[in-house]
């Protein structure tokens, strides 16, 4: 496993670099190249300047990863990893991106629609736009440009962008699933993994539900993606009232937590974030509120999220067990996805399972509020 420097405190910058013990003192782009395909099981898509940016579609469901500790064993539905690296002297400086596929084959279908109507300014110009993040423009369905910060612009391989369009038609095949009734649309015979009928009035999170089965006939709520995350709403009373002994749980692992450590504009994140939400702040410097009282004052507030919103913190408290206030700060738009995963991965190498999980979690949750209207 690689060892890794995380950028001190500096909680908005996603990169983590990767340092090298026994290398001269310039790594070459040669040798990056190399390392980075190998650790973290990824294929070159393109090169800019002493840059390199590489990709891999994980195809999700129950997978088994070989590594020095033995065997890991992940449960996560399908995406698609992208990773940035520069050459720093000794280091590398990565960056990651983990895609639902759902989300790659909506995008791609988008783009090959806005291609047909846009076909006569096309011959002039390529298409601007972003996939989740990812700054990008096409000239054609086959010509793919990804521009990060640092003028760092990236050809993507023909090959490859055809990879990321031939989802397509699994995603047509979900659509044709979905039917309407009464105001709500459903999956006929789709069940989840309680027994309960799957319906919504979000026509686009039973498309994601009905493509994750496309992907994976044999659907399994223990393979974590928008049908499991459904399932928690649905099956559970929890997304509906959150039990005083799980809230009690939250705060006392919240008070566990010392906030002189946090660096300032994080701490003024969280509190931002206690204001918008709670009566009064529970937690942060200076702020002494016993136990039993934040916890009524915790009730109320989370009483006021909606119930998507609250099947977010179920599974960022149960599957990450991340601070309540971190957890809040994402859910509410305070504190973007990548800086949640950025935090609540640093004790890891950027390579190891452990982050690749978190992070392929993480898009989903963050996919689950998109398409519920979070």
């Amino acid at each position: 496993m690689l060892k890794t420097r995380i950028m001190g405190a500096e909680f908005s910058n996603e990169a983590k670099y990767i340092s090298f013990t026994q290398t001269p003192a310039m790594l070459s782009n040669e040798s990056m190249i190399a390392c980075t395909k190998m650790d973290f099981d990824v294929d070159l898509i393109a090169t800019s300047g002493k840059s390199a940016l590489f990709g891999e579609l994980r195809k999700g469901g129950t997978e088994l990863i070989s590594t020095d500790n033995g065997p890991f064993q992940s449960h996560v539905m399908g995406v698609w990893h992208f990773l940035a690296a520069t050459c720093k002297e000794n280091l590398i400086e990565t960056r990651q991106w983990h895609i639902p596929r759902y989300v790659m084959a909506r995008e791609m279908a988008s783009w090959g629609s806005a291609f047909e109507e846009f076909a006569a300014i096309l011959r002039v110009r390529p298409l601007a736009g972003n996939i989740w993040g990812i700054p990008t423009r096409m000239g054609s369905p086959d010509k793919l440009t990804i521009d990060l910060p640092g003028d760092l612009s990236f050809e993507v391989a023909k090959e490859f962008t055809q990879r990321l369009r031939a989802d397509i038609p699994l995603l047509e095949k979900a659509q044709a699933k979905i039917r309407e009734r009464d105001g709500l649309f459903y999956i006929p015979r789709m069940m989840t993994a309680a027994g309960n009928p799957v319906e919504s009035t979000s026509h686009e999170l039973l498309v994601a539900i009905a493509f994750e089965k496309a992907c994976r006939p044999r659907m399994d709520a223990g393979n974590f993606g928008i049908y499991s995350a459904y399932c928690t709403e649905r099956d559970f009373e929890t997304s509906i009232q959150m039990p005083d002994s799980i809230i009690h749980e939250m705060i006392e692992e919240q008070f566990a937590r010392d906030p002189a450590e946090i660096p300032d504009d994080i701490h003024n994140l969280f509190l931002n974030t206690q204001l918008q939400l709670l009566s009064k702040p529970i937690w942060g410097r200076g702020i002494k509120v016993p136990v039993a009282a934040a916890a009524k004052i915790l009730a109320k507030g989370i009483a006021s999220l909606t119930r998507h919103q609250r099947v977010q913190l179920i599974l960022m408290n149960g599957m990450h067990d991340a601070s309540i206030v971190l957890s809040l700060a994402t859910i509410l738009g305070h504190c973007s996805l990548d800086n949640y995963c950025f935090y609540t991965c640093q004790q890891w190498a950027p390579d190891s399972p452990e982050e690749q999980v978190r992070r392929k979690e993480s898009a989903y949750i963050k996919l689950y509020g998109e398409l519920t209207g979070n």
